[in-house]
């Protein structure tokens, strides 16, 4: 299955000034393989604190399980998508 996903976070909760919190934040993502999850692309708009990514795994839960340790630093709207052919 694929997913969109829009991650959110508050300024409050921002890592860009905070090393412990952008550790975290990056070992989340690049750790999301030894979950069953592949990222496809991950991009960013900073100023909006907004994470855009296309994850794919076999279940939701296992994206779910991906962000357990970032909870309570973002919101996640998590959106199952389908590739579409422009043949």
């Amino acid at each position: 299955m694929m997913f969109h996903i829009q991650a959110t976070h508050s300024y409050q909760t921002c890592g860009a000034n905070d090393p412990d919190k952008k550790k975290l934040m990056r070992s989340t993502f690049l750790n999301a393989e030894e979950k069953g999850i592949k990222i496809h692309s991950l991009v960013t708009n900073r100023p909006s604190h907004t994470i855009y990514m296309i994850a794919e795994s076999e279940t939701f839960e296992a994206i779910d399980k991906m962000f357990d340790p970032i909870l309570t630093m973002t919101d996640a709207v998590i959106t199952p998508v389908m590739p579409v052919s422009l043949d």
